[in-house]
C-alpha cells in the first residue's frame, strides 16, 4: 500500500505531524468547536492525498464526517487515534534508515 515516494516522504511528513498539526489536532481536541475539527479533518486529507499516505486520507475523511454529523463521540473517538498515526508515519522513517546505519 506503500508506495516508495511515500516512504521517501515520510520523514518530512511526521515533523509536520507532530509540530503544525499537532497543534491543530490538540486546539480541537480542547475546545470542540465543529468547524475546528471539519478544517483539521480537511487539512489530514488533502495532507493524506499530498503525501500519498491515505491512512490520513482515511483519518481526515471519517473526522469529516463524523464533524458533519455533529456527533461528537465518535469525533473524540477519532481523534484520538491521531497520536497513533503519527507513531505509524514515524515507523516508517525507521524502516527507511539509509544503508550503512544496519549495525
Amino acid at each position: 500500500e506503500m508506495t516508495p515516494e511515500a516512504i521517501k516522504k515520510a520523514p518530512q511528513l511526521a515533523h509536520l505531524l507532530e509540530t503544525h498539526y499537532y497543534e491543530i489536532w490538540d486546539k480541537a481536541r480542547q475546545n470542540g468547536f465543529f468547524d475546528d475539527i471539519a478544517g483539521f479533518g480537511e487539512d489530514m486529507r488533502n495532507v493524506g492525498i499530498k503525501y500519498s499516505m491515505a491512512i490520513l486520507q482515511r483519518f481526515g475523511e471519517n473526522l469529516n464526517e463524523q464533524a458533519g454529523n455533529f456527533d461528537i463521540e465518535k469525533i473524540n473517538m477519532i481523534l484520538d487515534t491521531y497520536p497513533e498515526i503519527v507513531k505509524t508515519v514515524k515507523s516508517l522513517c525507521d524502516s527507511d534508515a539509509p544503508e550503512g546505519r544496519h549495525g
